[in-house]
């Protein structure tokens, strides 16, 4: 998982995140990246394109899912096969001022969505109803 990962041109250059990201996206595991469209260390475009990149490379024919919500509603779609969702919190900069409590609802969401789908697809395996 991912919160505001710092991998615009000069952050990545000082601070090293594209080489984070790289060990992010190598994981085989479902995986979460959330950022504001305020954030002045990552260009939501930039970041989009790289989440779209992974998925295309994962076989996902619509280069992935992403949710941008305002405060509050943020959707939560399939991770399987280590596939990668893009959350994209309105109004939020790279510190989320005042904002943790809705990035934890995004995050806690999220792996309930996992798990969920895991869940399911140990049942299927099993032949239970899912």
């Amino acid at each position: 998982m991912a919160v505001g990962p710092p991998l615009g041109f000069w952050s990545n250059l000082l601070l090293g995140g594209r080489a984070a990201w790289d060990l992010l996206a190598a994981s085989p595991v479902p995986k979460l990246t959330v950022c504001g469209d305020a954030d002045n260390f990552t260009s939501i475009a930039h970041l989009r394109g790289l989440v779209q990149q992974h998925n295309r490379a994962r076989g996902a024919s619509d280069g992935g899912h992403e949710g941008c919500s305002g405060r509050g509603a943020a959707g939560a779609e399939g991770q399987g096969g280590g596939r990668m969702r893009l959350e994209v919190l309105a109004g939020a900069d790279h510190f989320y001022a005042g904002r943790w409590a809705e990035v934890a609802g995004v995050v806690v969401r999220w792996l309930l969505q996992v798990e969920e789908e895991r869940s399911h697809q140990h049942h299927q395996q099993q032949g239970a109803p899912g």
